[in-house]
């Protein structure tokens, strides 16, 4: 017969199993009594007592972005108590980018959606931690790609017009101009960054 000195748990703070299990919901010390029976109907008792440790104290920061697009980078408040971190994005699309065991880590997340972020943390007494958040991941409301008022080839020295789509809060383009359109003669890849109203990037075609 055992019993884990926790009378808070109830009924499950007895047992008569030979290997029996108890979690223990409250750090403190606890007397925990074995009262063993032999067939002749003599008993014997030992008595141990147990330190049950406070699990380490684990909290993160969210992202400020919620962008689709981007690396978001998951801040674990460090500790000299924890020695192990580990992270699960609740994205298991993105495969093994899914997990991390860095105490800050960069994620990019597949799809737009609620997802369940969550970090443990183990201490140095082999105790463990779990914290979730949730966050919501939303792409760029722009669509399109960037248009040109010129067929391709072109001769020599037509100018060609982009356009980029619309709908953006400001427009980037790599060659430095900041415009929704430009004017181009040189041949070369033209590429723009869009930063919608939320602040996501979007880049056309």
């Amino acid at each position: 017969n055992w019993n884990f000195g926790d009378p808070t748990s109830g009924l499950l703070n007895t047992s008569t199993d030979k290997h029996p299990t108890h979690i223990y919901n409250t750090p403190g010390q606890y007397t925990v009594t074995l009262e063993i029976t032999s067939s002749e109907g003599c008993t014997s008792s030992h008595q141990v007592q147990v330190d049950v440790r406070q699990g380490p104290s684990v909290e993160f920061v969210l992202p400020y972005s919620t962008c689709l697009t981007e690396g978001l980078q998951f801040r674990g408040l460090e500790s000299e108590d924890i020695i192990s971190y580990a992270w699960d994005f609740d994205d298991p699309t993105s495969g093994a980018a899914n997990t991390s065991t860095s105490a800050t880590s960069i994620h990019t997340f597949s799809a737009n959606g609620n997802y369940d972020v969550v970090l443990s943390a183990t201490d140095v007494y082999g105790c463990t931690s779990t914290i979730s958040k949730q966050i919501n991941i939303v792409g760029s409301s722009i669509t399109g790609d960037i248009i040109s008022d010129t067929t391709f080839p072109m001769c020599y020295s037509d100018v060609a017009e982009l356009t980029a789509p619309s709908g953006g809060d400001s427009y980037i383009w790599s060659t430095g101009e900041q415009t929704s359109n430009i004017s181009v003669v040189e041949p070369g890849d033209y590429a723009v960054t869009i930063m919608d109203a939320s602040g996501c990037a979007y880049i056309p075609k």
